[in-house]
């Protein structure tokens, strides 16, 4: 090889490894994403916030480093991944590797979704431990359509792109999912359990050419009233009904705006020592609903029919 082509090569060597990967803003999210996620099972606070960074130590790793905002407390925290900007290799907080809260360590688990021949749903019964999440990897073409359900208690849900971008924020189990698909390849539906103790869960998948069907198995339609942007529904089959019950526990102040995104209204609170009251009222559904918090927290939120400021 001549002198002067082995110079040019060396130099277009330098200059592709010296440029930035095409889907480098989707990696850093998934990575921050994933590195939170873990945060918040560890900490047992899936409502907590967070700020994270991400670096390139080395062309092997990604580095995010964070902190998570607890009720009484900033608490520090560290993930590291391989280079394909995927695979978690180790997860620290407080200054201590912790590596049993790595996706995929103990009760988290990926399970492939299978359609049966001619079929384009499919329904699975499965439960999830405290602190984990079950990723459930489904197969789908671009411009095909996709509708998700999970019915539980106490569990939330979101949907990632084959890029591993977001599709779907983590969301209450309540909303189900309808929507086109942009890209092709293996989508991610994660179901999340933020508590301690074991759930029960159901999650059917429906992937369809056009316009997701508007039935579900059981008879139950999809197209629902009150629809959000990005495909979410807020109303939940049989009757009318939306649910509120899955927001016991959470952050007060996350709890009254997650009401107001399902459409109640605050007409009314009411405070007795460190109890606060608060009724909310959904002139659709005519539901009337009382919040009691303490602590900052959801303590019980029950339907309780009637109050003067519910009309």
């Amino acid at each position: 090889m001549s002198r002067s082509l082995l110079v040019l090569t060396l130099a277009l060597g330098a200059a592709l490894a010296a440029s930035p990967p095409a889907s480098a803003q989707s990696v850093n999210e998934f990575v921050r994403h994933e590195c939170e996620r873990s945060a918040l099972a560890y900490f047992r606070d899936f409502e907590a916030g967070t700020n994270t960074s991400v670096t390139r130590p080395t062309n092997r790793t990604y580095r995010v480093v964070g902190q998570i905002f607890l009720e009484n407390a900033v608490r520090d925290f560290a993930c590291t991944f391989a280079s394909d900007g995927r695979t978690m290799t180790q997860f620290s907080a407080n200054g201590r590797v912790e590596n049993a809260y790595l996706p995929g360590v103990g009760a988290s688990r990926q399970v492939k979704v299978r359609f049966g021949p001619g079929s384009s749903q499919s329904v699975v019964t499965a439960s999830v431990a405290g602190g984990h999440s079950v990723r459930y990897l489904l197969s789908a073409r671009a411009r095909q359509s996709l509708y998700t359900r999970v019915e539980g208690s106490g569990l939330s849900y979101r949907i990632l792109n084959p890029d591993s971008t977001t599709l779907l924020e983590t969301t209450p189990v309540s909303r189900e999912f309808r929507g086109k698909l942009r890209q092709a390849g293996s989508y991610v539906i994660e179901v999340i359990n933020g508590g301690s103790a074991p759930r029960y869960f159901s999650i059917t998948f429906g992937v369809g050419s056009g316009r997701p069907p508007t039935q579900l198995p059981g008879g139950a339609a999809t197209q629902l009233p009150g629809q959000l942007p990005g495909g979410t529904a807020t109303q939940l089959p049989g009757g009318g009904r939306i649910a509120f019950e899955d927001l016991r526990g959470w952050h007060a102040g996350r709890a009254i705006d997650e009401m107001r995104i399902r459409g109640f209204a605050n007409v009314d609170s009411i405070t007795s020592g460190s109890t606060l009251y608060e009724i909310f009222y959904q002139r659709g559904t005519r539901q009337c609903v009382q919040m009691t918090t303490e602590n900052g927290r959801v303590q019980d939120i029950r339907d309780i029919r009637t109050h003067p400021r519910c009309r």
